[in-house]
């Protein structure tokens, strides 16, 4: 019997990659009302790898939220199926079901009258964890969110910003662990800079928690920004494109994902391409215990390939500074001026900080800060031509 695979799985089976398992399942799931002539979610099919991170995005009233509340039942679908890691929803009971989703809301919806450590605590406290670990979890939570235990922990909602109001929401959704996290409009609230923030902060956590994720937004570019994949809903609740971002924006299904996306839709590819999609360029570097003499003979070799600096690494591989050769011929030694993340730095964000940087290159590191190699505008260009088609040629991309 032929296996029905969808899209993603059939790619990573032609790559090799054994296909990731369905966490969420949507199989023709409708939402009908009495009141309403036509059904808010209609026949919906979706399937969401496990660890995927998928964006719902499209116009107001589209049934983006409905899905999200139909998955952790806080709404029940009209007719059709929704399996959470094979389980069918309705044979779970409803306090079972959410255990294992976590929920981050537009407002947070935190308890006024709890400390942020009890708030924190709230799941793990009504499945019966011990003190001590909730105590643990609650640190380490707080500290993963970029909130220090010690400054937080005793303090009450009315006390925080906006924005670290929505990362102790974050870090209650994540207290007890769960593989699924719904997360509807969680940054909307937030003003602009600090929604980047958040959203840069949210990307890296993301790269070590590797949770299954169901993010609703009407941000188009939020969704591209963060997404693993889109999911347009179009007229009538139906889906009118699902997709990676880079996909999208290359080629929208019809005319209404084009109004949807805009104009600018090169703009939108520089931000949701991350340095980890694109090819690096090596560059010469020396262990930070050289001495002068072997630090001379690497700027000649680096000098001979066309480079007119080394870069110096740690014993952990993580660039410390350049060195080159002053007038004298002796090495001299000038500070990192445009250090960039491998996993969170989109090729936008790379651009700007390269055309503020006093040399023609950034170096890149992962999360461990370890040297990946280095990013030019030319590379960027080079890498924008396969994912973005005729595109390319509008920042000069030669085919």
């Amino acid at each position: 019997m032929a296996l029905d695979l969808s899209p993603q799985e059939a790619s990573q089976v032609d790559s090799g990659v054994k296909p990731r398992r369905s966490a969420i399942e949507l199989r023709d799931v409708s939402k009908h009302y009495k009141d309403a002539g036509a059904p808010i979610v209609d026949k919906l099919t979706l399937s969401i790898a496990e660890g995927e991170f998928v964006a719902l995005t499209g116009p107001s009233g589209c049934g983006k939220t409905t899905t999200l509340k139909m998955i952790n039942r806080l709404i029940e679908p009209s007719s059709g199926q929704i399996l959470i890691n094979g389980l069918d929803v309705d044979d779970l009971p409803s306090h079972r079901l959410r255990q294992g989703i976590g929920y981050v809301i537009q407002n947070v919806g935190l308890f006024p009258h709890m400390t942020i450590a009890e708030n924190v605590a709230a799941v793990p406290r009504l499945l019966g964890w011990k003190k001590d670990r909730t105590a643990n979890r609650i640190d380490e939570l707080l500290s993963m969110v970029g909130l220090e235990p010690s400054m937080y922990r005793d303090r009450y909602p009315r006390e925080l910003s906006g924005g670290q109001a929505q990362r102790v929401g974050v870090a209650r959704a994540l207290a007890a662990d769960p593989p699924i996290l719904l997360m509807d409009e969680p940054f909307a609230a937030v003003d602009p800079i600090t929604r980047t923030s958040l959203q840069d902060e949210f990307l890296r956590l993301q790269q070590s928690i590797r949770k299954t994720i169901v993010f609703v937004t009407h941000d188009m570019a939020e969704a591209m920004r963060l997404a693993d994949r889109v999911v347009i809903f179009g007229p009538q609740s139906k889906i009118a494109q699902v997709g990676a971002p880079t996909e999208v924006l290359s080629a929208p299904a019809d005319a209404f994902v084009s109004s949807m996306l805009g104009t600018g839709r090169l703009v939108q590819l520089l931000s949701c391409v991350k340095l980890r999609d694109v090819s690096l360029d090596p560059w010469p570097t020396i262990s930070e215990e050289m001495g002068q003499d072997e630090r001379l003979v690497a700027l000649a070799e680096a000098l001979g390939r066309g480079k007119d600096r080394v870069l110096v690494l740690d014993e952990a591989k993580r660039p410390r500074y350049w060195i080159y050769l002053d007038g004298n011929g002796e090495s001299m030694r000038f500070e990192l001026d445009c250090t960039l993340d491998l996993e969170v730095t989109s090729l936008r964000d790379a651009i700007t900080q390269i055309v503020y940087c006093p040399h023609d290159c950034a170096v890149v590191v992962d999360g461990d800060e370890s040297f990946q190699g280095v990013i030019d505008l030319k590379g960027i260009r080079r890498s924008l031509a396969p994912l973005a088609g005729s595109s390319a040629s509008i920042i000069g991309v030669d085919k």
